[in-house]
């Protein structure tokens, strides 16, 4: 999109910005974002893992050692 330097176009861009913003805050906020550092998808590997181990131990199967070092 193309915003010439005009007091409407200014404006025009200043809402472009804004509602990214706000779309951005509301993602973040439903957890549909991943920070950067990538803590959200350790913790949800952690979870499935965990969720595994539970399934299996129910069926009364061994767990694999690789799974359970993910659920530390």
């Amino acid at each position: 999109k193309d915003y010439f330097l005009t007091p409407e176009g200014v404006s025009k861009l200043k809402a472009e910005l804004e509602k990214n913003r706000l779309q951005r805050q509301a993602a973040a906020k439903s957890g549909k974002t991943r920070a950067k550092s990538g803590k959200k998808k350790e913790a949800s590997t952690k979870t499935t893992a965990k969720q595994y181990i539970r399934e299996l131990e129910k069926l009364g199967q061994p767990v694999p050692d690789h799974i359970r070092e993910l659920a530390r």
